[in-house]
């Protein structure tokens, strides 16, 4: 018998085996994570510790979005096509966000620059609901689009006429670090995560987050301003009918949050 032939063989079926070995040790490994991804979701809190009020939901085909009834703040948008894992029991991933335990923070706030509001529940249906402020003066509605990804949000000042008009703003605020439901590995830790800008003189301006050490500021009429991460970004789309300041403001202290909003007069 011709030795290098066993060798070879020898070879190949030890190769096979540790293959083999490797597939399984990986699906249990899958499991595992997956498991422990639904138990730590199960037992998180309900609400940011920045939150007095327990969280109200709204969905529909594509999202299911969280929203303070106090603050008005829009808290977790979690995909429901798109889960963590390969799994039909997986939980979908979430664009903002936040998690108690490591501080991390993603969410989207809207309003009148200068305004404090502590909201009542209004109204609430299935993919929507409407707040008012407990002084009477402003009324935010927050709706999903049906089977669709974006949320349409109105700020009404209703309370009467104004000596200075506040200007009205919505905005983005994440903390730097990578996306709650990214898993480990070199290509997820070294993914892209960013701020981009819609503009007129260029489409698509975008910056790596960490880079950004000052403030930057464009002013037009529509466009939009967009966080971006691995496979998903959230974006601030404005109305064409007014002039606004899109920005992003770097944290005033270590560990703080970025800030990307738009503001119109």
């Amino acid at each position: 018998m011709n030795l290098r032939y066993l060798w070879i063989g020898s070879v190949i079926v030890l190769f096979y085996a540790l293959l083999m070995s490797w597939n399984q040790d990986s699906a249990r490994k899958k499991e595992l994570g997956e498991a422990a991804f639904i138990e730590q979701a199960e037992v998180s809190q309900e609400s940011p510790l920045q939150e007095s009020y327990d969280l109200i939901e709204i969905e529909n085909e594509k999202l299911v979005v969280k929203i303070s009834p106090s603050t008005g703040k829009i808290w977790e948008a979690r995909l429901k096509e798109h889960t963590y894992l390969n799994s039909p029991d997986s939980m979908g991933v979430r664009i903002f966000g936040f998690d108690n335990l490591s501080g991390f923070r993603f969410y989207l706030s809207s309003g009148f620059v200068g305004e404090v509001n502590n909201y009542k529940v209004k109204n609430i249906l299935p993919s929507s609901v409407e707040l008012l402020s407990g002084d009477g003066l402003i009324s935010k509605k927050i709706s999903l689009k049906e089977n669709d990804y974006e949320l349409f949000i109105t700020d009404s000042w209703v309370g009467g006429s104004l000596v200075d008009n506040p200007d009205p703003y919505i905005a983005m605020y994440r903390v730097d670090s990578k996306p709650l439901d990214s898993r480990g590995g070199f290509f997820e830790n070294s993914s892209y995560t960013g701020v981009a800008f819609n503009t007129p003189a260029d489409p698509y301006v975008n910056s790596r987050l960490r880079s950004i050490d000052e403030k930057q500021e464009f002013f037009q009429r529509g466009g939009w301003i967009a966080f971006i991460q691995k496979y998903f970004m959230a974006a601030i789309l404005t109305p064409t009918d007014r002039e606004q300041t899109l920005s992003v403001i770097p944290p005033s202290k270590e560990g703080g949050v970025y800030v990307m909003a738009a503001t119109s007069s």
